[in-house]
């Protein structure tokens, strides 16, 4: 770490979300046996425990990833503007209340970009998005770092923290228990058997949302266990509200639109300022990368320049393996998402139990990739360099 750098980190800094002192989310002990057991709850996986409990199904839901990796699964809470669905019918059918109020402003990293950005909007008919060249940005997002953007009307960010809790909520009305601390996962004929802690049930089927590697068995292994890379969170100290104005002044999250995107926006309180990588290759510490990405995040935001960070966190970013989930003989169906969309996360979680519910297989919509193309051999990449690291250490 660089010396020089080393004044911006708290004394006290946090390498935990910032969102985990409000998702405290409680925890039940499951019936002996279950129809369903969804592996994984994050948004993906309470959607999905919502959705197969509307169908009448005997279900819970298991805690099997760490709360930094739940956690970054929505990353900043960004939800993305749609091509074609209206975000506000997303959730109809699940107990939930979204706020789609603000607008996000896709940031364009080159002129090219914009170029694409503005052919877009064109063959939109202008709808109610709003194209900003670069002399304007300034005053929509704080920044002269893009070559200007886009303000898609449709897109915007939630309270991640406060959005988990409400599927929480809903869970306990519909009576659906969620446990935590899966330790043992084996199959016994044409059940599966579970173990918690202190706690053993058998249930039917199987519906992983998340990675169970510790866990899975390895027969399944190649199924249950997607493609991985790590991604950096931080957020700095309080800020003046004159600085928070500058920095955003309509409150608008930004989403880089560039080959490894960046994505920043203001917390809920419209104070704190939060930066995000979604993708590199290396596992450096909560403090080496906050050093690293603080300077990229000054690169853009000068006036942030002596800010200290007081949360800095590492998270983990899950992708599917194929286009489509799939089940195998075992009763076993698996859905992941992944990235900043939170509605959208709700929506494939949302339609994975729904179709398991009818004996489907999950499967995105046409519109909805898993993960974005370039991406998956980046993903690739950097489970080879993990896999020789983890050879090495032994």
């Amino acid at each position: 770490m660089h010396s020089r750098w080393q004044h911006v980190l708290d004394p006290e800094l946090s390498t935990a979300s910032i969102w985990s002192s409000n998702t405290n989310l409680p925890v039940d002990e499951p019936k002996r046996e279950v129809e369903v057991v969804v592996l994984g709850d994050g948004f993906v996986g309470l959607s999905a425990a919502l959705a197969l409990a509307a169908h009448g199904k005997d279900v819970c839901v298991v805690r099997c990833t760490d709360e930094a990796a739940v956690l970054d699964e929505a990353g900043l809470g960004l939800i993305d503007p749609p091509e074609q669905d209206d975000h506000a019918n997303l959730t109809a059918a699940l107990p939930i209340a979204l706020s789609l109020d603000r607008p996000l402003f896709l940031a364009a990293a080159s002129s090219a970009r914009f170029h694409a950005l503005a052919q877009r909007h064109a063959t939109q008919g202008g709808r109610s998005d709003t194209l900003v060249d670069a002399a304007r940005q300034w005053e929509v997002m704080g920044s002269a770092y893009y070559r200007g953007g886009l303000i898609a009307s449709r897109g915007g960010a939630l309270d991640v923290g406060s959005t988990l809790s409400q599927l929480a909520s809903a869970l306990a009305k519909a009576r659906v228990p969620r446990a935590a601390a899966l330790r043992v996962l084996e199959k016994h004929g044409d059940r599966w058997a579970l173990q918690l802690d202190g706690v053993a049930f058998v249930a039917t089927t199987l519906l992983v949302t998340a990675p169970v590697r510790a866990v899975v068995p390895s027969s399944l292994a190649d199924q249950v266990i997607p493609r991985t890379v790590p991604s950096h969170n931080l957020v700095t100290e309080p800020l003046p509200r004159e600085l928070a104005v500058t920095l955003s002044p309509q409150c608008t999250p930004v989403r880089e639109v560039s080959r490894c995107a960046y994505e920043s926006r203001l917390d809920p309180s419209g104070r704190r300022f939060m930066f995000r990588e979604p993708v590199k290759l290396d596992r450096s510490s909560p403090q080496e990368g906050a050093v690293r990405l603080y300077r990229q995040m000054l690169a853009r935001w000068p006036q942030l320049r002596g800010v200290r960070i007081t949360h800095s966190w590492v998270g983990e970013s899950w992708h599917l393996r194929r286009p489509h989930a799939a089940q195998d003989a075992g009763s076993v169906y698996h859905c992941w998402g992944s990235g900043c969309d939170a509605a959208g996360l709700i929506r494939l979680g949302a339609g994975a139990g729904h179709a398991v519910a009818a004996g489907r297989n999950p499967s995105l919509p046409p519109t909805e990739s898993p993960a974005r193309k370039w991406l998956l051999p980046l993903a690739d990449t950097y489970r080879r360099w993990a896999d020789g690291l983890e050879r090495r250490r032994h």
